[in-house]
């Protein structure tokens, strides 16, 4: 994946749960989710070189390359003094051919992820956490629930025979231990109850992914609502959007921007259905130019 490539690199490796190898993989599903969350048009260069700097750093910058008469996407290097402690007038940049320095809204446009340039890889790393713990739980309550008896080694020959059993287990194939000169082995009746948790721990991974969202700004009707009044209900819709919309309203601004000093004809569009229309708003556009064309076929 993307992320592995370029920051981090590892292969799973067993079918044994472990932190890490959870956790990558859940970085990695969470951060294509939300590079997935706008749809650019026009742009001289792939909308990831925007996307990707503005979940990992909360600001890209866009401007001309030194060498030739293209567009370039690139980290922004906040600097310059103004009246504010969290503004500044210019940045610099650089590639892995060249490099430069901008004055903001002169030849250079500064993009931000929302209002305070916060980035989302925070959230992302967060729930990441949250999820691998959960999914550790529940593969060990499904291998645990296979086992029926715990063994006791009365010596170490005995505890890694017994040891490659369990390996043996977690794979899914159960073995069986062919030692007859075991001397003080027992076995006790193992608890199954963990069986019981797992529909539990799947609810709680759902819930985790809806929670996701929903800090994102993006609603997801997995709760019962008619406990709720509707009030409530649209109380919290107007909470969840603000996010969402703040970050919409900062990249519209920055295509204008854009636009404006280097006459392109930059755009994009939420892929969320944010204003509850029923329809994204990537594709309202689109079903507002086929109501226009029907009324006019009728005329």
């Amino acid at each position: 994946m993307w992320l592995d490539d370029y920051y981090l690199i590892k292969s799973y490796k067993g079918g044994k749960p472990q932190f890490k190898n959870g956790f990558i993989y859940w970085r990695n599903k969470l951060f294509n989710m939300v590079c997935k969350l706008y749809t650019w048009d026009n742009l001289p260069f792939p909308q990831k070189e925007i996307e990707t700097r503005l979940i990992l750093w909360g600001r890209c910058g866009v401007q001309k390359s030194t060498k030739k008469d293209i567009l370039l996407a690139t980290n922004a290097n906040l600097w310059g003094v103004t009246q504010y402690y969290d503004e500044f007038s210019n940045y610099s940049w650089v590639t892995p051919l060249e490099n430069g320095q901008c004055e903001i809204g002169k030849d250079g446009v500064c993009i931000n992820n929302d209002t305070l340039r916060n980035p989302i890889i925070p959230i992302i790393d967060r729930y990441a956490m949250l999820l691998t713990h959960v999914e550790i739980t529940f593969v060990n309550c499904a291998v645990n629930g296979r086992s029926v008896k715990t063994a006791i080694a009365g010596n170490n020959k005995m505890k890694e025979d017994i040891r490659e059993y369990q390996n043996r287990l977690y794979d899914g194939a159960p073995d069986v231990i062919v030692d007859k000169a075991f001397l003080n082995y027992e076995e006790k009746l193992s608890n199954t109850t963990p069986l019981e948790h797992l529909k539990t721990l799947y609810d709680v991974r759902q819930a985790l992914l809806y929670s996701f969202y929903e800090d994102l700004g993006i609603k997801k009707n997995q709760q019962k609502r008619e406990r709720l009044i509707s009030d409530e209900v649209s109380a919290d819709n107007s909470l969840l959007k603000l996010n969402i919309l703040d970050m919409t309203d900062e990249r519209e601004k920055a295509c204008k921007e854009i636009n404006r000093i280097f006459g392109t004809n930059i755009s994009v569009k939420c892929n969320v259905d944010y204003d509850d229309n029923g329809v994204v708003d990537s594709k309202e556009s689109e079903v507002k130019e086929d109501e226009t064309k029907t009324v006019d076929d009728v005329q």
